[in-house]
């Protein structure tokens, strides 16, 4: 394990905080923002993933003040340089075949076309006003040894992703249309033993708070017997293969400066609803679809463990 090691500098905390560690005070002294979700995606290994926009200032912030304070960490992992939501892994002894890779991706953007709906924007987007340090047994976090949550600062602040992040997330989508891409999907490692299997470690991760409460199924997928079949292209025949960055927004949306943030921001003030309630039904249509073209394939987290990780800590 790679421990951190504290080094004294310029952000140490005041006399009066000594009772707390400096995570906690670096945490505590972050402001409460929004996550909002991109798209579903496969990612390596085959790993189903909802990503999100990228990270607001805030986390961003989180994250270098983290990395500077407590130099011994390990180095950050390609994988937490962009906000995701792990949702599943293939079973082991599974591997993606290119067929299989190319009906995930159509399935994915079938269903990433929900976030583009207007006045969803808030029952879709994450609000991230805690952060939880956990000492897990297992990486998905399905079992947990202790948990320290720290509140963060309110009011929240709405603003989305710098440019840098967004187009960050973009890129990594945007991989899923390479020829090769299939290589880095059936890659070996990151099955469902990797990720229950015992593990110690301590990461810092945002839970899903929408996923903390009990919830009735969604309409749709009862009508289904908890099965929801993916939607298909105007004729009836399969969806057509487009690119999956350019199908999940429209030309407008794509980050492009300032206006794009500001019309996002706009959205977000001016929908109604209550965080996130959109968000485990479309995870429920997203699991239907998948289950439904290739059943028994992937292993599912459990949704309380579902959450979005910050900074891995120890590892």
């Amino acid at each position: 394990m790679a421990v951190a090691e504290a080094v004294a500098g310029p952000s140490a905390p005041p006399s009066s905080s000594t009772a707390e560690s400096h995570l906690e005070y670096l945490t505590r002294n972050t402001q409460a923002c929004v996550l909002r979700p991109y798209c579903f995606f496969v990612s390596w290994q085959g790993v189903l993933t909802l990503a999100y926009r990228g990270f607001p200032p805030q986390l961003v912030a989180l994250k270098q003040q983290i990395s500077d304070y407590y130099q011994s960490l390990p180095k950050e992992s390609p994988g937490s340089r962009w906000p995701k939501t792990s949702l599943a892994a293939l079973k082991e002894k599974q591997r993606l075949t290119p067929a299989q890779l190319q009906r995930l991706n159509e399935i994915c953007r079938e269903q990433s076309g929900i976030f583009q709906t207007p006045g969803q924007v808030k029952a879709q987007a994450v609000m991230v006003n805690s952060l939880s340090t956990i000492v897990y047994e297992a990486r998905c976090l399905e079992r947990v040894i202790s948990r320290h949550v720290v509140q963060l600062l309110q009011p929240a602040d709405l603003a989305d992703a710098a440019a840098d992040e967004v187009q960050r997330v973009q890129g990594v989508v945007a991989e899923a249309d390479d020829e090769d891409y299939w290589f880095h999907a059936s890659r070996d490692g990151n099955r469902e033993n990797h990720y229950r299997n015992a593990a110690l470690g301590v990461t810092l991760v945002h839970e899903l708070a929408c996923f903390q409460q009990p919830s009735s199924s969604t309409p749709a997928a009862a009508a289904t017997g908890g099965r929801i079949s993916s939607s298909s292209s105007a004729d009836g025949g399969t969806p057509k293969a487009t690119s999956l960055l350019g199908s999940i927004l429209a030309p407008s949306t794509v980050f492009s400066g300032g206006n794009s943030s500001s019309s996002s921001l706009a959205q977000l003030q001016g929908s109604s609803g209550v965080w996130s309630s959109a968000l485990p039904g479309i995870m429920s249509k997203f699991r239907a679809a998948v289950e439904a073209e290739m059943p028994g394939l992937y292993a599912w987290f459990d949704e309380k463990s579902l959450h979005v990780t910050v900074r891995a800590i120890i590892v």
